[in-house]
C-alpha cells in the first residue's frame, strides 16, 4: 500500500513542471476595483487617499501634525520599495473584508504595529506614537526588499571565478581565524574553506 502510494506520488511529481525564479521577486499587485477606477488615478492614489481619511478618522486635530510628519516619513520608505504599496492595500483589503462579514481579527500584525499608516489603514489596532513603537522594527531602508537580495557575486579564486547569491554561506579562513560568512563579507585575503 505504502509503496503504491509512492509510486503514484512519483508519478504526479514527474507531471508537474515548474521552475521559480529567483533573479526577482514575486510580489501580487492590488487591481483597483471599476468602482476605484472611476475615483482615483492610481494605486497610489488610492492609499494616500486611505492614510488621510486615517488621519481625519482617528487622529485629534492638535496632534495631528505629529502624526503627519511620521506619515511621511514612513511613506518615504515605503515608495522605496518594490510593490509595497500593493502590500498595504491588500492587507487593507482584506482586513476591511473580515470587518464586514464579522470575522475577528487581531490588534496587530507583528512588527507592523509600529507602523502608523499601518494603524491609519486599520490593518493594525495599535497607535504606534502612543506606545512609542519603532517604524524601523518594521521596515527601515536596509530591509525594504531591493533587488539587492537577489544578487550574485564572483569570487576570484585560485581555481577560477565562482558566482554566488550573495548571501551564500562560505566558510573562510582569515588569518588563523574560521569564519562562517555570507559570500558578500568575504574580504580579499580569505582563504574559502567550505561553501555551503
Amino acid at each position: 500500500m505504502l509503496n503504491q502510494s509512492v509510486i503514484n506520488l512519483n508519478r504526479v511529481v514527474d507531471k508537474c513542471i515548474f521552475n521559480i525564479n529567483f533573479n526577482t521577486f514575486h510580489l501580487p499587485d492590488y487591481i483597483l476595483t471599476e468602482k476605484q477606477k472611476d475615483k482615483f488615478v492610481d494605486k497610489e492614489t488610492l492609499f494616500e487617499y486611505l492614510i488621510e481619511k486615517g488621519l481625519r478618522n482617528k487622529v485629534n486635530e492638535n496632534v495631528r501634525d505629529i502624526y503627519r510628519e511620521r506619515v511621511e516619513k514612513e511613506l518615504k520608505v515605503i515608495k522605496m520599495g518594490e510593490k509595497l504599496i500593493d502590500y498595504f492595500l491588500i492587507l487593507w483589503d482584506i482586513i476591511q473584508w473580515c470587518h464586514n462579514n464579522d470575522i475577528l481579527v487581531g490588534v496587530g500584525r507583528g512588527s507592523s504595529a509600529g507602523c502608523l499608516v499601518s494603524y491609519l489603514l486599520d490593518i493594525v489596532q495599535v497607535d504606534p506614537i502612543k506606545y512609542n513603537l519603532l517604524f524601523e522594527r518594521f521596515l527601515n531602508e536596509n530591509r525594504i526588499g531591493k533587488k539587492v537580495d537577489c544578487e550574485k557575486i564572483i569570487l576570484q579564486t585560485i581555481e577560477g571565478d565562482i558566482e554566488l547569491w550573495h548571501d551564500k554561506k562560505v566558510l573562510v579562513l582569515r588569518g588563523d581565524i574560521e569564519l562562517n560568512l555570507k559570500a558578500s563579507e568575504i574580504k580579499e585575503k580569505d582563504k574559502i574553506i567550505e561553501i555551503y
